[in-house]
């Protein structure tokens, strides 16, 4: 969470305690779920698309390793994108 007024981070939480994370697409709306909390924001400059595609490409890069000839799971990469269901 940052302060509007003055810019300064206010709360912050660790990604490898995300639990999960849903959107109302008619609300346009993100929850995510912590270990110890639960946060629920609405974008302002974007939609919802641009929230959901960040989270789901950090989670998708997270799961990789770092050996160079590991095939790229593309249907698990657009599933955590919301490119697909």
């Amino acid at each position: 969470v940052v302060s509007a007024q003055t810019g300064e981070v206010l709360l912050t939480w660790n990604f490898s305690d995300l639990r999960s994370w849903n959107v109302n697409w008619d609300a346009e709306k993100v929850i995510l779920e912590f270990r110890s909390s639960q946060v629920s924001f609405r974008p302002l400059s974007t939609n919802c698309r641009g929230g959901v595609e960040f989270i789901g490409g950090y989670v998708f890069l997270s799961q990789r390793n770092l050996e160079k000839s590991q095939e790229v799971n593309e249907r698990l990469f657009h599933r955590l994108t919301g490119a697909s269901d």
